[in-house]
């Protein structure tokens, strides 16, 4: 695993669909796996992550009751994303935002665990 030393290294190395296991904004016991959407830039230093969740059930729900599209939601099933271990969805409704610092924080101090990068197909699912 590479290690990144400056936070300049570290944002460089960002691929979209690269996957962290944190906790980050999420507050529940377990950490979750969460997916890069977007690559920082000049104009902008917020990264915005999609985070798995295998309780699908509950966020097709609210996406019905919400009146939103069933798209916007991609379910993973097994076998599909070698670190998922259950049926799993990604909901592009809600995405959650970070500053870089905030993860290169996170990252120095192992509280961020990179995990890889979204096989493309699905990747391709999360931006169709």
């Amino acid at each position: 695993m590479v290690m990144y030393s400056t936070i300049e290294d570290f944002i460089d190395a960002l691929e979209l669909g690269e996957t962290f296991y944190f906790h980050g904004k999420i507050e529940t016991d377990q950490p979750h796996y969460q997916i890069v959407l977007n690559k920082p830039n000049e104009y902008d230093s917020l990264i915005c992550m999609s985070v798995a969740t295998s309780q699908i059930e509950k966020r097709e729900d609210y996406i019905k009751k919400k009146n939103i599209p069933a798209e916007t939601l991609v379910i993973v099933e097994i076998g599909e994303v070698p670190f998922l271990k259950k049926r799993s969805c990604f909901d592009c409704n809600n995405p959650v935002t970070y500053s870089a610092e905030t993860l290169f924080s996170d990252y120095s101090i192992h509280k961020l665990k990179p995990i890889g990068t979204l096989p493309e197909k699905v990747l391709n699912r999360i931006f169709d």
